[in-house]
């Protein structure tokens, strides 16, 4: 049997526009040739983990989720719980997914595991539910995300 070793790469979620106008927060920047104000997080990467499936065929993407939001509650127990919006293929980022595609059909190679039996990889890029305002900051702390 050929597992999928999955590279989880999970991006902070998106900022919906505060509620009432305020001036610019300390660590905002605007954009070029765009006039909102977003906060400064080019200096902060996804976060990442290692997702190990047996039995690819039989894990729907909206199962995959559920195994995502598990491994990041045991990884980062004192972070807030993932909001899942979408997962993308990280090779294929402009290609939606069915939730009920399997994780082989996404990112399983059938005719390579037919011909070698090696275990294959692939990349998850999860998008989160944006976040109601910019009320925290990412910072990058022991390796670790956590929320300020």
């Amino acid at each position: 049997m050929v597992t999928l070793r999955l590279f989880i790469h999970v991006y902070p979620p998106e900022q919906l526009p505060s509620p009432s106008p305020r001036t610019r927060s300390p660590g905002s920047r605007t954009c070029k040739g765009n006039k909102k104000s977003t906060p400064h997080l080019s200096a902060v990467g996804p976060a990442a983990m290692l997702l190990i499936v047996e039995g690819p065929e039989k894990v729907k993407l909206s199962g995959l989720a559920v195994m995502i939001k598990e491994k990041w509650a045991k990884l980062r127990p004192n972070e807030s719980p993932l909001q899942i919006k979408k997962l993308v293929d990280d090779n294929c980022l402009s290609v939606d997914l069915d939730p009920d595609l399997t994780v082989a059909d996404v990112w399983f190679d059938k005719g390579k595991a037919r011909a070698d039996g090696h275990d294959q990889r692939g990349a998850v890029r999860v998008t989160q539910q944006p976040a109601a305002h910019a009320s925290f900051c990412w910072a990058r702390l022991g390796g670790s995300f956590s929320y300020s």
